[in-house]
C-alpha cells in the first residue's frame, strides 16, 4: 500500500513537496515477558517503542537518524510547526508534546523535556465493578521506571481473569543501556543505594506529571459507555468486560 502511495506521488510530481509522517500506534510482545505474545497488557518497550519517520525531501535532511527519545504526542505540534500555521496560544498550551523540527534540522540534540512518559489503562470495568486503574512509566536517559500504584495485573487475553493477570510489579526499574529487554528489575530484592536514589528521582518526576495530567483532565479513565463502545469496535474491549450502565 505504501509503495502505491509513493508511486502515486511520484506520478503527480509532488513527492518532494509532500510531508510524510509514518508511525505505529504500538509494538508487540513476542514472548519477551512471561510468554506474552500481544501488546495490550504491556508497558514494556517491546510494546512502547515504535517507528517515527518524517520525510519531506525539499526541506528535511535525508537518512538522518535521531537518537533522542520522543513521544507520539510530539507529532501534532511538529506538523503544525512545519506547516507554519499560526496556532492560538489557547490551543497550543493544550499540547502535551513539543515541536521536533529543531531536532530534525539539527538545531538541538534533545527535546526540551528530556523525559518521556507512558501509561497503560484498563478502559473497561472488571467483574467486581472496580473502576479502571492505570500503570505509569517514565524514561530518562538510560533508565526506565514503572509505577503500578494499584498493583494492577492486566487481564487482557490470554490473561483473561481478574485474579490472574499479566504480572507487572508495583515498582520496576531498568537500565535500558545494559538491559534493553527489561529482564532485570533493579528494585527486586535489596536494591542498591544508587538504584534507590534513581528510583526516587524518577518516581517524583513521574508523579508530578501524573498530577499535572489529572489537573488537565487527560489521564485515562474508563471513558464512559460511548468510549467503551468505540474501543469494543476496535477489538480492545470484550463483551463480558463491560458494565450495564
Amino acid at each position: 500500500f505504501l509503495q502505491q502511495v509513493f508511486e502515486g506521488l511520484e506520478r503527480l510530481g509532488i513527492r518532494d513537496n509532500t510531508l510524510i509522517v509514518f508511525f505505529s500506534d504500538h509494538g508487540e510482545e513476542l514472548y519477551d515477558h512471561n510468554y506474552y505474545f500481544f501488546h495490550s497488557a504491556s508497558i514494556y518497550d517491546a510494546s512502547l517503542r515504535v517507528p517515527l519517520i518524517v520525510s519531506h525531501p525539499e526541506s528535511l535532511p535525508r537518512g538522518k537518524r535521531i537518537k533522542a527519545a520522543v513521544e507520539l504526542t510530539d507529532v501534532v505540534p511538529t506538523v503544525l510547526s512545519w506547516l507554519k500555521l499560526d496556532v492560538p496560544e489557547s490551543v497550543a498550551s493544550g499540547f502535551d508534546g513539543e515541536d521536533l523540527m529543531p531536532l530534525m534540522l539539527g538545531e538541538k540534540e534533545v527535546r526540551d523535556q528530556a523525559e518521556t512518559f507512558h501509561e497503560w489503562a484498563s478502559y473497561a470495568k472488571d467483574k467486581g465493578g472496580v473502576p479502571a486503574k492505570t500503570i505509569f512509566a517514565i524514561r530518562s536517559g538510560d533508565y526506565k521506571y514503572i509505577d503500578n500504584p494499584s498493583g494492577v495485573l492486566p487481564n487482557n487475553p490470554p490473561y483473561a481473569s481478574t485474579d490472574q493477570g499479566f504480572p507487572i510489579g508495583d515498582q520496576e526499574l531498568y537500565n535500558l543501556a545494559k538491559d534493553p529487554g527489561e529482564l532485570n528489575n533493579l528494585l527486586e530484592g535489596e536494591a542498591s543505594d544508587e538504584h534507590e536514589k534513581i528510583r526516587n528521582q524518577l518516581r517524583d518526576k513521574l508523579r508530578a506529571w501524573v498530577k499535572k495530567q489529572k489537573e488537565l483532565g487527560v489521564v485515562a479513565d474508563d471513558g464512559g459507555k460511548e468510549q467503551r463502545e468505540a474501543l469494543k469496535a476496535l477489538g480492545y474491549v470484550e463483551e463480558d468486560e463491560e458494565d450495564d450502565d
